[in-house]
């Protein structure tokens, strides 16, 4: 992972993302769960590696649909809203 090679970093911002403009009943949860995995595992991840045991916080860019939804982009806001309430604080 390239940011393994980037020294210390004081203020990462995450913002990784994928769209996806189906609604609930549209699709499956396995997409579903893809989706999440990009958006929610990959922002753990980076956390972690980042963080390297050292106190602090990660600000994570996410969206106001986390919040107010949307019908045809279920994927989007509850990886958004997982966002929002999962502030990560290593």
């Amino acid at each position: 992972m390239a940011v393994t090679g980037l020294g210390d970093i004081e203020v990462p911002v995450d913002t990784v993302g994928h769209g996806d403009r189906r609604g609930g009943g549209e699709m499956p949860p396995a997409e579903l769960g893809a989706m999440l995995d990009v958006r929610l595992t990959s922002a753990y991840a980076l956390s972690r590696i980042v963080a390297r045991g050292t106190p602090g916080r990660i600000i994570k860019v996410s969206s106001a649909l986390g919040q107010f939804g949307r019908t045809r982009d279920v994927a989007h806001v509850t990886a958004e809203a997982g966002l929002d309430c999962g502030a990560t604080t290593f």
